[in-house]
């Protein structure tokens, strides 16, 4: 019998010293949301899938893990959905979404 994959597509895997840095509370692939104010006190809630990932420190700040999403849902500016955020947030502005995607 031979060692075969039962799913031949390849996946990349990155291994990280676990002493030099914190546990991602999100994977990618996690859904995610991020609620916020705008400047008139408005509410609102994003909410998307995690696609990009880094461990950054910010100046005399503590090192923490900043995420980037693909939006699925948002409230604000609907043209944003399917589209990818433009920046890295940090991990404090998210929290784990496990609404379904309403269409």
């Amino acid at each position: 019998m031979t060692a075969q994959a039962l799913n031949p597509q390849q996946y990349w895997q990155i291994q990280l010293p676990i002493a030099h840095f914190l546990k991602p509370k999100f994977q990618f692939g996690d859904r995610v949301a991020i609620h916020w104010e705008d400047d008139l006190g408005n509410h609102y809630c994003d909410i998307g899938v995690i696609i990009g990932m880094e461990y950054v420190s910010d100046r005399d700040q503590p090192a923490q893990w900043y995420y980037r999403i693909r939006f699925l849902k948002c409230d604000h500016q609907s043209s944003l959905v399917g589209s990818y955020e433009q920046y890295y947030e940090p991990e404090s502005n998210f929290v784990a979404d496990n609404t379904v995607n309403e269409h």
